[in-house]
């Protein structure tokens, strides 16, 4: 607890909200205490088609509207979790043997790209350990998406001064909500917009699965009454084949989340399987409708600190450098004010006292009583000329120390100047000062590493520096490694 205190101390995070982005419809929700910020801007259709980005400079143009609603200064930096649509995003369990933290991060990598759906050196991915799982077996959601789907997104909002912290998708955000209601334990959740039907199996609050699947392709969004219905039924079914085959417990507990049409699909359910569907309310402090759930789950995470956000984000490591260089910005200018302010306080106090040594010592001069004085008034005297010398002798420490103040940056780019241009530092670990800081990076060759290795003991001051040879592997041309260490307790 002290240590996450000390680190909000260090790096004030700055105000994260949710933005939600969807074909006909762009949220943005920023929670600060009591107060919601919102902001809506609608979609020209056709700006976004299932999932993926059609119309580039006319969704900026949305994104900038929707940045002049929350903050009329254009040049200012918005920063948000960002909320896509789910169409193009897959989702998948698997589970691994209880092992250490430093071999876990190689186990999911292992893992991920063993189950992923679409070509692993194409996707973004990532993963995220449920709460449930057996003692000896742990259990993780992972998540896959076309790189270049995301950076679409990624370029669009960086131009439009809009800060991506994580990417994630509706049905992350809803689960968040969900897991904040602990009446619902295990749940399948049904959600339909003008995209397409969504299933989403909750248990223990944590998100199992997503399926979705898109509304028929139909310039005008009408389906057939008949197409409808065989979809709904369709796709209700192979859910419930899956739950049936991954627990055998079998949930009949449907919950559901619609825009429109909510009594049909119920009838259609109820009428063809031995399920009990309700609609689903989420409790929300805010009185907020079904429309802006989404966002506000994405704001929800926004308010958990960054070191502390284990979550799936689909954003790769090396697009999230521009938060991390804002709050260094950000932490330069609050300790560069601090620095300031307390010299200029110690600076006046000095001069204040300076004044009143001097006059008192103009008084003793002229009194024609100086050689009358009493041994306890010398005394007196003598103490204060001792204390004004001890004084001046520390403002002069303090102008030094100011004078020769480190120009070293903060750890991250003093880590980036040791990495140098042959070490390509894809993560950063850093979980407290008595920690082991880990790093996982990708280099041309072996001594490379080598060099970055010996360079983190000579230059920055690591110990028990940890390179496992088998922690390293050849992938596309380059060399993956990772290697922890601690950092010198300063004297």
């Amino acid at each position: 607890m002290k240590i996450t205190r000390f680190l909000k101390f260090l790096y004030p995070a700055p105000p994260i909200g949710g933005l939600e982005i969807g074909e006909i419809s762009a949220r943005f929700i920023l929670v600060k205490g009591s107060e919601l910020t919102e902001a809506f801007v609608e979609l020209p259709l056709g700006v976004i088609e299932e999932g993926r980005i059609k119309d580039h400079e006319g969704f900026k143009s949305v994104l900038l509207k929707l940045h002049s609603m929350i903050n009329p200064n254009e040049k200012e930096k918005i920063y948000a979790v960002v909320n896509i649509p789910e169409n193009n995003v897959y989702f998948q369990t698997f589970d691994i043997p209880a092992i250490n933290d430093l071999d876990l991060e190689e186990a999911a990598k292992l893992n991920l790209q063993t189950i992923s759906p679409i070509d692993f050196k194409e996707a973004n991915y990532d993963w995220q350990m449920m709460s449930g799982g057996e003692k000896d077996n742990m259990e993780f959601l992972g998540a896959f998406i076309q790189n270049s789907l995301v950076s679409e997104y990624a370029q669009c909002l960086e131009e439009t001064n809009f800060i991506v912290v994580a990417v994630e998708t509706p049905s992350l955000a809803i689960s968040r909500l969900i897991k904040r209601d602990k009446s619902i334990q295990e749940a399948v959740i049904i959600r339909t917009n003008i995209s397409g039907l969504s299933f989403s199996f909750i248990k223990n609050g944590d998100l199992y699965f997503n399926h979705f699947v898109n509304w028929p392709n139909d310039k005008d969004k009408k389906i057939p009454r008949r197409e409808f219905n065989d979809l709904i039924i369709r796709e209700t079914q192979r859910v419930i084949n899956y739950i049936d085959k991954r627990f055998p417990e079998a949930v009949k507990n449907f919950k559901l989340i619609s825009l429109f049409l909510e009594n049909e699909i119920i009838k259609i359910i109820k009428d063809n399987f031995d399920i009990d569907v309700q609609k689903l309310i989420l409790l929300n402090e805010k009185g907020l409708s079904l429309y802006w759930l989404s966002a506000y789950g994405s704001a929800l995470r926004g308010l958990i600190p960054r070191y502390e956000d284990s979550i799936i984000s689909l954003i790769r490591p090396g697009t999230e450098t521009e938060f991390k260089r804002q709050q260094i910005i950000i932490f330069a200018k609050i300790w560069r004010n601090i620095i300031f302010s307390a010299l200029t306080f110690f600076v006046a106090v000095f001069i204040l006292f300076d004044l009143f040594v001097v006059n008192e010592n103009n008084k003793i001069k002229n009194s024609e009583f100086l050689g009358k004085m009493s041994d306890a008034e010398s005394e007196e005297l003598k103490n204060i000329q001792k204390e004004a010398i001890i004084f001046n002798s520390n403002i002069k420490i303090i102008s030094e120390a100011k004078s020769k103040k480190s120009s070293n940056a903060p750890l991250f780019e003093k880590l980036k100047e040791t990495a140098g241009p042959e070490i390509a530092m894809e993560r950063i670990s850093f979980q407290g000062f008595e920690k082991p800081i880990l790093i996982n990076a990708g280099a041309s060759g072996e001594n490379s590493i080598i060099d970055f290795k010996n360079k983190l003991k000579d230059e920055l001051g690591a110990e028990d520096i940890n390179l496992p040879l088998s922690n390293i592997s050849a992938l596309d041309g380059k060399l993956n490694f990772s290697v922890t260490f601690k950092l010198k307790k300063q004297e």
